[in-house]
């Protein structure tokens, strides 16, 4: 009677705990037709994938093609082997190995990895022609059970799904130990992407990762963990309807390649920046290439091209090495600094029409990286914006104070021609006597972020600002303390106020 009561327990917690991980699950994925065409190699067949954690069951016999469903194995946890720089006999031996390293489920065969005289990823922006499932994924959904899953890769899984446009039960997708994004979304036509529910702490690889996402208009991945990140190469690339991207709070600190990170975004008009820290980045090749209506491009004290390698090259299985000459802004024909440098200004720094001689290009690789930094007029021009936080206080004719905040630049509030941001058609505010600046808020020192300290120190009796003036371009600061900034400005009216960024 006890043996039957225990077995009668033990079967009751089996019906209780039907989701109870075993020795032997799994992660797997399961690709089937999904319009009744006869196989999954039919050439009217559309495909499903579905992703799950448990038993494997077994394959079907016979060719996966002739079979209307199959199951697949989690790719494993490496990026495919780079051909570049390799012998022919590494390269053989990497095409062999690459058909296990990229997701089975996609259909991609060792031939498709090398192709003579190429890199390794040739054949990925040629939008599916090259491979075998991929273009006709139509559905895909991660099933509950898939929360079990921890898998460290998610690198090429929906890669050229081009008739996929959203995936069903992402939230059972658990990223917490994934190190590898790379071209995870590419080449898929989604139109908006919420991402924020992903954990991305242990992420190092996000290359690549929405390349080719044509139609995505809208993409949330501001709260992205980018601790531990080092190449973002070519993240953005070609995700051509994008017009805003919010990567304000990302802080790298160990990122090494931004090369093609934003290249021909043609429809982004600003970037905010200002948390990248450049400090040991080696590639920024092409980094804003192509994007024509880019106007602006804010970026912080971590800015900096001091690493850069200004003669990055790559060597192709052919033999030849590819010079890149670092042309980080070609084509950002609207884009302009913060003290009005242009486009044009660029070109004509550069002034040479013929590039085949080593020190032309050099010269010019030098010209396009010098560039690449805050303007500061013509002794030291720039196309890029710096989010420094100043204040000033302007004192009229009349002895009316108003007291500024905003994002200038050094050299221009620092001048007597400093003037308020005024709205389209309104006239301009003259000033008829000086200024007092407080020179960067966010590089005080112990002071940091102090307003009223720094304002007394510097002399003005903040009981006589008659106007506070919180500009647009302040909202791109991230102060860490408000505390008494208009403490005892009994008087002061304020405008703007909506521009104060009080998120950190």
């Amino acid at each position: 009677m006890r043996t039957r009561f225990f077995s009668l327990i033990l079967a009751l917690f089996a019906v209780l705990l039907p989701s109870a991980v075993r020795a032997d699950d799994q992660p797997y994925v399961k690709l089937e037709v999904n319009n009744g065409a006869a196989s999954i190699g039919a050439d009217d067949a559309t495909l499903s994938l579905t992703f799950l954690y448990g038993e494997k069951p077994t394959n079907v016999e016979g060719e996966i093609d002739d079979a209307s469903v199959w199951y697949f194995d989690l790719n494993p946890d490496e990026l495919p082997g780079n051909y570049l720089g390799r012998t022919e006999t590494e390269r053989l031996t990497l095409s062999a190995r690459n058909k296990e390293r990229f997701p089975g489920w996609l259909g991609f065969d060792e031939t498709w990895y090398y192709t003579d005289g190429g890199a390794f990823y040739t054949s990925l922006t040629l939008n599916g022609s090259s491979m075998h499932y991929s273009p006709r994924i139509t559905y895909a959904e991660f099933d509950p059970s898939f929360s079990n899953a921890r898998p460290t890769s998610c690198a090429h899984w929906f890669n050229s799904c081009v008739q996929l446009t959203s995936i069903s039960g992402l939230q059972y997708l658990n990223t917490s130990e994934v190190k590898i994004f790379a071209w995870m979304f590419a080449n898929t036509q989604f139109e908006n992407m919420d991402l924020s529910t992903f954990d991305t702490s242990e992420a190092q690889n996000m290359s690549h990762m929405f390349r080719e996402c044509t139609a995505l208009t809208h993409l949330n991945v501001k709260n992205f963990d980018m601790t531990n990140v080092t190449n973002i190469g070519g993240m953005f690339q070609n995700c051509t309807a994008l017009k805003e991207l919010d990567l304000s709070a990302w802080s790298m600190p160990h990122l090494t390649s931004t090369g093609g990170l934003f290249q021909n975004m043609t429809s982004l008009v600003t970037i905010d920046l200002s948390q990248f820290d450049m400090t040991n980045v080696i590639n920024i090749s092409g980094m804003f290439m192509g994007c024509n209506k880019l106007t602006t491009i804010y970026v912080g004290e971590k800015w900096t091209t001091d690493n850069v390698d200004i003669w990055y090259k790559e060597k192709y299985p052919n033999g030849y090495w590819n010079t890149r000459r670092n042309e980080v802004f070609r084509g950002c024909t609207n884009l302009v600094g913060q003290a009005g440098t242009t486009y044009q200004d660029l070109l004509d720094a550069i002034a040479l029409e013929d590039l085949s001689a080593f020190d032309n290009q050099m010269t010019a690789a030098m010209a396009w990286l010098n560039f690449a930094r805050p303007d500061g007029g013509s002794s030291a021009p720039g196309l890029l914006t710096s989010t420094k936080a100043f204040a000033v206080v302007h004192t009229d004719g009349n002895g009316v104070k108003t007291l500024y905040l905003c994002n200038r630049g050094a050299s221009e509030v620092k001048t007597t021609s400093f003037k308020p941001a005024v709205a389209e058609g309104e006239a301009e505010v003259e000033f008829t006597s000086g200024l007092t600046v407080i020179d960067n808020l966010s590089t005080m020192g112990d002071n940091k972020w102090k307003l009223n300290a720094l304002l007394t120190e510097a002399g003005v009796d903040v009981a006589d600002i008659d106007h506070v003036v919180i500009e647009k371009t302040f909202a791109y600061m991230r102060p860490t303390t408000c505390e008494s900034w208009f403490s005892g400005m009994s008087k002061a009216t304020f405008d703007g106020l909506e521009n104060l960024n009080t998120t950190e």
